[in-house]
């Protein structure tokens, strides 16, 4: 067992990655601070899970959307190359029509499909 620690401490040693990890200094990157939730479905995160096996109709692909303050999540089965316009279509249907409109997002896509996406969810 001791000779077993001592292969994972010179191992540590020699990774920079290891190194990066066990640093006592704080990172140099600029983190987003998260609004605390204070009432459900006013912060909502967005994921897509994919390469799922097909499920019906050819759908691989999982949207979650998650109430950070209850953790409560809705899951839905969509098509690997959804568009904005459908997921927000599917967010109206499923989320804004039960819980209203939510103050702030999270969604794990880059910065392009999030302005499709809120350019889709704009109520007139």
């Amino acid at each position: 067992m001791a000779s077993h620690a001592k292969g994972h401490s010179r191992h540590n040693q020699r990774c920079s990655t290891c190194q990066m990890v066990r640093s006592n200094s704080l990172p140099q990157e600029l983190y987003t601070l998260f609004l605390v939730p204070q009432w459900p479905w006013l912060h909502v995160s967005i994921v897509f899970v994919l390469g799922l096996a097909c499920m019906q109709h050819n759908k691989v692909s999982i949207l979650v959307m998650v109430d950070r303050f209850t953790k409560m999540a809705h899951l839905i089965a969509c098509h690997k190359m959804s568009s904005a316009s459908y997921i927000a279509d599917v967010y109206f249907k499923k989320v804004v029509r039960h819980h209203g409109i939510p103050f702030s997002f999270i969604l794990s896509h880059d910065s392009k499909f999030l302005s499709y996406f809120l350019s889709h969810c704009r109520i007139n």
